[in-house]
């Protein structure tokens, strides 16, 4: 029979896998193939209408495969269509994966009397040999082999709970389920070290507790304990296909009544806000709205993440008890790849939980500069303030405030996306205030910078009532990005080279030495003529 390949998308559980194939129309054709005459244990499942629990040895045979196999391409031969399911034989590197779940005791063998197969018999042997060595599923007290899941999707308390404990950690994951580009559902193991206690619900929905590392009654009614390494004290050595070694291996986890702890729940993106499908009630009919972008960032994502071993961290829940977190995978930061391709813009309001909020500012820009995606049609708004201009400082008010001469005149600008602390009775936040203040006047004070605006706005009052003074004649405050010019002159002299002179001869011109006369006998200057800065020299 004709052999066809695909990339794996997706392993749902052990001998049930998504397949893409080649991009038709600019969408990848996607199908779903179970192996024929096999059947693996069932993973947790639970909806609304739908609960499941799981079944010894699922979620070590599913990761089993999944580490094998995912994003990686494979070959598979249909055996036989039945109830609407495609049963096929799958390779990957020319290796059955239905025999190696065999042989590891990962798998049944079942026959459907309906189809004519060779597969059954082909696979015979293995099912044989494992059962005789009782491995895997076959062997004794399998059911210490169920995970205790805590399941969290949609439950306000529990997502406190996971935001209490792991918040601000980096967290191992697997994403389990893509909704859209920025909301993912993953599992999350508990380790071992966690001291911490927490509640627990059971596939089979009972209650146990984690403390000290160790869990209460397992699902077969035996008491938890504590995981145990081999008889060397080291750990189980891996085989060449990824798989752990069974001998010894399931001496130690036989005795661990909950030996695997995992939270699943969901979050979403922090720092950053994507298309995504709405839903819209109109006459009482429920409908999904689909933005523009929302089905090809999902897959953009699905493609990089479903399936894969994440790290992520969370750093906000907001009032509804929505998680939102960082993610990072083997190329490094999800967000800032979204920004880059312009499947995304900044969230103004989660932003100032990411510590690189900057990186993520740079992505954006790069995107809108080389108009992708959601920045094709972008026209930048004009405005009616300078962007870019040279400045003298005149003086220094506070850490995020000066006054510099502009045109003549002088201006307040307001230092961007900073607050420094204002004078107060507190002696700790003075002190903060003063220090802040001392060392930009050192550093600026009657410096020409450059002044970068980066946003205006229209001044608001505080609490207090106090409404801070404009910066220009439109009532509007600056906010700026201040960058000190290199004074060339000062970097020679530091080096011990010769230093330039100040005009064509070598010495001063006449006019500079009489203004440097005047200011020191403190004679005005006309003001057509004086800058601000020269005006408040001659005062002094």
């Amino acid at each position: 029979m004709e052999r066809l390949n695909g990339i794996v998308k997706q392993v749902v559980s052990a001998d049930t896998y998504v397949l893409a194939g080649a991009k038709k129309g600019g969408v990848a054709q996607e199908r779903q193939v179970s192996l024929a005459c096999i059947q693996c244990p069932r993973l947790f499942m639970k909806s609304q209408n739908v609960e499941k629990s799981e079944e010894a040895f699922a979620w070590e045979s599913r990761e089993f495969i999944r580490k094998m196999i995912i994003g990686k391409n494979v070959s598979f031969v249909v055996e036989y269509v039945y109830n609407n399911r495609t049963y096929c034989s799958v390779f990957y590197e020319e290796q059955n994966l239905s025999v190696l779940l065999l042989e590891r005791g990962y798998a049944n063998l079942v026959s459907n009397k309906n189809v004519k197969t060779n597969v059954y018999a082909d696979l015979e042997s293995y099912y044989v040999e494992a059962k005789e060595k009782k491995l895997g599923i076959f062997g004794s007290n399998v059911n210490s082999y169920v995970r205790n899941i805590v399941y969290s999707y949609n439950d306000k308390n529990q997502n406190k709970k996971i935001f209490e404990l792991f918040s601000n950690r980096n967290l191992q994951c697997v994403v389990e389920h893509v909704r859209d580009g920025s909301n993912f559902r993953v599992y999350a193991e508990v380790e071992a070290s966690d001291k911490r206690e927490v509640g627990i619900s059971t596939p089979g929905g009972t209650s146990t507790s984690l403390q000290n590392g160790t869990v209460g009654e397992s699902p077969s009614g035996g008491k938890g304990k504590k995981k145990k390494k081999g008889a060397s004290g080291k750990k189980n050595p891996k085989n060449k296909d990824g798989a752990e070694d069974s001998d010894g291996d399931d001496v130690a986890k036989a005795t661990a009544g909950g030996y695997k702890t995992m939270y699943y729940f969901s979050f979403t993106l922090c720092g950053i806000i994507v298309d995504m499908f709405k839903k819209e009630v109109v006459n009482n009919v429920e409908n999904v709205k689909e933005e523009q972008y929302a089905m090809e960032t999902k897959k953009f994502v699905e493609a990089r993440l479903l399936n894969r071993d994440i790290e992520i961290v969370i750093k906000h829940i907001d009032n509804n008890c929505n998680l939102y977190a960082n993610v990072f995978y083997k190329l490094g930061n999800i967000c800032t790849l979204l920004l880059k391709n312009g499947y995304a813009y900044i969230n103004d309001y989660t932003i100032k939980y990411v510590e690189n909020a900057i990186d993520y500012k740079r992505a954006l820009d790069e995107a809108i500069q080389q108009r992708k995606k959601k920045w094709v049609n972008y026209t930048e708004k004009k405005v009616d303030y300078e962007k870019e201009y040279l400045a003298t400082v005149i003086e220094v008010l506070y850490g995020d405030v000066i006054i510099v001469d502009y045109h003549n005149e002088e201006r307040r600008l307001y230092m961007a996306s900073i607050k420094c602390e204002k004078h107060s009775t507190d002696l700790a936040l003075n002190t903060l205030c003063l220090s802040a203040k001392d060392y930009l006047k050192s550093q600026i004070t009657g410096e020409v910078v450059k002044i970068v605006t980066e946003y205006v706005r229209t001044p608001q009052s505080n609490s207090e009532g106090y409404i801070p003074q404009c910066s220009d004649d439109k009532g509007r405050m600056h906010f700026v990005s201040v960058y000190k010019m290199e004074n060339k002159k000062k970097k020679e002299s530091a080096k011990g080279g010769a230093a330039l002179p100040s005009s064509k001869w070598g010495g001063e011109g006449d006019e500079k030495k009489k203004k440097k006369k005047n200011a020191k006998k403190g004679v005005l200057l006309p003001r057509g003529r004086a800058t601000v800065w020269e005006r408040r020299r001659a005062y002094r």
